[in-house]
């Protein structure tokens, strides 16, 4: 956003001094000419997105939800132990979600969940080059489930592309004596009575565990970690929501949006903050939560063990966090 504001800047900047120097009529035929070529490109773009596009319809029938639950394994037992991964915020940082789908596979988990920002401005190209071939190149053969973040709105700001690969932007499924719900509360309306509703359908399912997955985090939970008063998590439905996952007893809600670590119990619910993909980590955490990570999951007779997986100057370290 800063660089956009400067970007601006130094165009107004620039036409004042050729408007001075040459004249304002030459300096209006300069933007003319500046949005007729800002124009084409963006019709070369339509063309070019309709091809990606195509390639996603085609890829649908293997990433859409309903296919990627068909491919767990089955887990019927509470006498198995097993895992399950979970990174967020890769943001177009193809170099870093590499080693980061590396040391997933290497864990051998189930599934993985993404907490969404998967690229950076939600195009379908961005998602073919960046997420889809990373995941197909390093040979990801586990499920992966994906809840789309505000960078998946896309030009439109109608989550396309998203949608195009994934057939929604929900999913709801018991596994191994846990349930897995995640929803898209990047749109417009946030988290609203559809949200609700839908999150409060799912939790009334008995389970063992259960794990919910979203982008934006609560305002409440924001305050608990950032060094400054500045609010990017939701405010709106944000009580309604906690009462919720409190009510049927939520084990942890995994989030992202703001790029780093950290995990606070609340009333009981464990909200994470995973957002250590590869994107821009933020200076508003505690340097010691200002890493690369991802979050292994390792579901046990016993309970739930907890493993931080840490990527910090292309060296990997790990971090027991509490269950």
């Amino acid at each position: 956003l800063k660089k956009k504001r400067l970007f601006y800047l130094a165009c107004i900047l620039a036409l004042g001094w050729v408007g001075l120097t040459y004249g304002f009529d030459y300096a209006l035929g300069c933007v003319a000419a500046f949005f007729i070529l800002l124009g084409t490109r963006q019709l070369w773009k339509l063309f070019i997105s309709g091809k990606d596009f195509d390639v996603l319809r085609s890829l649908q029938p293997r990433y859409a939800w309903e296919a990627q639950i068909e491919r767990l394994p089955k887990r019927e037992s509470a006498e198995e132990t097993w895992n399950f991964v979970v990174l967020g915020d890769t943001r177009n940082n193809v170099a870093v979600s590499r080693q980061l789908y590396r040391r997933a596979k290497e864990e051998s988990p189930d599934m993985l969940f993404h907490t969404g920002d998967i690229v950076r401005s939600g195009t379908a190209s961005e998602l073919l080059n960046n997420h889809v071939r990373v995941l197909e190149e390093e040979d990801i053969d586990f499920p992966v489930f994906c809840v789309p973040g505000n960078h998946e709105r896309g030009p439109l700001y109608t989550f396309s592309a998203y949608n195009t690969l994934y057939g929604g932007d929900r999913f709801s499924f018991a596994h191994g004596q846990c349930n897995f719900i995640g929803f898209n509360n990047s749109g417009k309306r946030g988290i609203g009575d559809e949200e609700l509703g839908f999150l409060e359908t799912e939790l009334t399912k008995p389970a063992r565990f259960s794990f919910v997955f979203l982008h934006i985090p609560p305002a409440f939970f924001e305050a608990a970690f950032v060094m400054d008063s500045h609010r990017r998590g939701f405010k709106k439905n944000a009580g309604r929501f906690h009462d919720i996952l409190c009510e049927h007893k939520v084990t942890e809600v995994f989030m992202a949006h703001i790029h780093g670590y950290a995990s606070e119990i609340i009333d009981g619910v464990r909200y994470t903050l995973t957002g250590g993909g590869g994107a821009p980590l933020s200076r508003r955490l505690e340097k010691t939560n200002r890493h690369y990570h991802l979050l292994n999951m390792r579901i046990t007779p016993d309970g739930i063990e907890r493993e931080l997986c840490i990527y910090r100057d292309k060296q990997w370290s790990k971090r027991e966090t509490h269950a």
